[in-house]
This record gives structure tokens, C-alpha cells and sequence, in this order.
């Protein structure tokens, strides 16, 4: 069994992108960053909501609305920028056994990572802290159908539903 490559993200900062910078994402109106570090990304207000409370993180004021304008603190480089306060930990694994075995698992969720979608488990952890699990992108066949990636936030919530629940 192959041990996950674990990130953990601590200072994290929403940043709220405008109609121009969205243009050069893959539709992404919300950004998650710790430090300089990109962490992860949302197309919509409620996948960042939702993720949001499955991971246990609260936001430091409210979540604007998508392309809402400035409505938050501070301005980095024509984005805004909203603190969050919790830890968010990513566990990449190789090991898609290992990823269907994992214990304590108090959720699965749709979740966007390397552009496209698959499921994520996530784990109440011994620390307090949660931890989102999802599979390399080039070894997900036994988590997500590979044909199914560039769907919707729905219809992986359908899936999960079906297939996890």
C-alpha cells in the first residue's frame, strides 16, 4: 500500500475573481490560496459553501456573490480576499484500494481537482482536523468514471449518491 502525499494548508484566503481574471481559469469564480500557495478552487458559491462546511471552516466575513465587485477587505492584484479560519489537509493518494479502506470517513463530496471532477472522502481526523482524500488524476478509474470527469457538480453528487451513500 502506497502512504498519501499529504498537504497541509494553514492561513487560507478566498479570493472572490473577477469576470476578466475568470476568463483564465477553466470557470472558476473562487480561489482558495495559503500563502502564495494555490489550494484549491470553486466554480460556484455553493460547491465553496459546501466545501467549506464539510471541511469545517468558517469564512471571516460573508462570501460575496459570484463577480459581485469589490464587496470584500483587500485587493490582491484586482482580486478580493476574504480570510478563513481552520486548517484544510489534502491527502493525495496513488492507492485506490487504500482510498476505498480509509476509516472514519464522514463525507464524500464532488470535488475539482487537476480541472476536472472526482470524489472526495473526507476524514474526521485524531487532531481535530479534517482531511479531504481523492485519487492521483491518472489513477481514479476505480473512484470516478473517467468519462464523467467534465461533468457537473450534480451529477457527481447523483453519483456519490448512488455509489458512496
Amino acid at each position: 500500500m502506497n502512504t498519501p502525499y499529504v498537504t497541509e494548508y494553514p492561513s487560507l484566503h478566498l479570493n472572490c475573481l473577477t469576470a476578466e481574471q475568470r476568463e483564465h481559469t477553466v470557470g472558476y469564480w473562487y480561489t482558495i490560496t495559503s500563502g502564495a500557495t494555490a489550494a484549491t478552487a470553486f466554480r460556484t458559491r455553493e460547491e465553496l459553501l459546501d466545501w467549506a462546511r464539510d471541511m469545517g471552516l468558517e469564512f471571516a466575513e460573508s462570501v460575496p456573490a459570484p463577480n459581485a465587485g469589490r464587496g470584500t477587505h483587500l485587493a490582491i492584484h484586482g482580486a478580493y480576499q476574504i480570510a478563513i479560519h481552520g486548517l484544510y489537509r489534502r491527502a493525495l493518494h496513488r492507492d485506490v484500494d487504500a482510498w476505498h479502506a480509509l476509516s472514519d470517513v464522514v463525507a464524500y463530496r464532488p470535488t475539482i481537482d487537476n480541472g476536472e471532477y472526482t470524489v472526495g472522502a473526507i476524514t474526521a481526523d485524531s487532531d481535530g482536523h479534517r482531511t479531504l482524500h481523492v485519487i492521483n488524476p491518472n489513477d481514479r478509474d476505480g473512484v470516478f468514471p473517467f468519462d464523467r470527469r467534465r461533468s457537473t457538480e450534480a451529477d457527481v453528487a447523483d453519483y456519490i449518491a448512488a455509489t458512496y451513500n
